[in-house]
């Protein structure tokens, strides 16, 4: 495994990361199984860099990493989001779909320190190595009532560095906003090769401002996964969507280079949890 320095943090993590988007979506006991053993080989494997949400399956992702990482906190480094809650199990949210989803966004400086709160509780841990924003509208991200919140967390010990998640729906001025905001310490952006973020001027402000950039969702939602989705130059022999996904995310063509200093998330998705979910 290679590990690289997230950026001006001083923390040293696996140039690929374990993203949990879908830990908990399928709650048949067996599924559960094979998802510790998923994570147990991810740390096997080298991987220290772990990705979550608040608001992942209600909560059931967090709760899953934090009983597959129950003492290992001191061997990763742990990363969530704050911003979209959950107010109901899963089946109940099932019902609503997008419609809970859009009304679950939330940034306000209260809401965002009970967000914390419930993942620290739910990862059984005391803090996070990142917090993101999950998916801010650029006026949050000027918002300096939410800068103090996040900043204040950061001084109470909950959280050690802070920054961005940017939507897959969001623009390269957006991805440099969250790049040149006070106070940012990694920008998470869409990494594949059919979507992303990452242009050269963007690595460019990002390595003077100390900022990481994180590729998120390496195989485009899955996309990649099958071969009707392929870039031309992956027509080598041997080359599966997988390999192909992750070598163009983690920056082995050249394109992304050294100024890629991120880790890649969400390679290890699809898998879950039976237990209940709550908030």
């Amino acid at each position: 495994m290679e590990y690289r320095v997230l950026g001006a943090t001083g923390l040293l993590v696996s140039a690929l990361g374990f993203g949990g988007n879908d830990l908990g979506r399928d709650r048949r006991r067996d599924i559960a199984a094979e998802t510790l053993r998923t994570i147990a080989a991810a740390l096997d494997h080298g991987v220290t860099l772990f990705d979550t949400a608040n608001s992942y399956v209600s909560g059931d992702s967090e709760r899953m990493l934090g009983h597959a990482l129950a003492g290992r906190r001191q061997d990763i480094v742990l990363c969530s989001k704050a911003g979209h809650g959950f107010w109901a199990s899963l089946p109940a949210q099932r019902l609503v779909g997008p419609l809970n989803r859009r009304s679950s966004r939330n940034f306000r400086p209260s809401a965002l320190e009970t967000a914390v709160a419930g993942s620290l509780r739910r990862l059984r841990t005391d803090r996070l190595d990142v917090l993101y924003l999950h998916n801010p509208p650029p006026r949050v991200v000027q918002d300096d009532d939410v800068l103090a919140c996040v900043e204040r967390m950061k001084s109470k010990g909950y959280i050690r560095f802070w920054g961005i998640s940017c939507a897959k729906i969001a623009s390269a001025d957006d991805a440099h906003q969250a790049v040149g905001r006070e106070g940012v310490a990694v920008v998470q952006i869409p990494a594949s090769c059919v979507q992303t973020l990452h242009t050269a001027a963007l690595a460019r402000e990002a390595a003077a401002r100390g900022v990481a950039l994180v590729g998120r969702q390496p195989f485009g939602h899955g996309d990649l996964l099958t071969s009707q989705v392929q870039p031309e130059w992956a027509a080598s022999p041997g080359c599966t969507p997988a390999r192909t996904a992750l070598t163009y995310a983690s920056g082995s063509r050249g394109w992304l280079a050294c100024r890629w200093a991120c880790a890649v998330t969400n390679i290890c998705t699809k898998a879950s949890t039976p237990w209940r979910a709550s908030p």
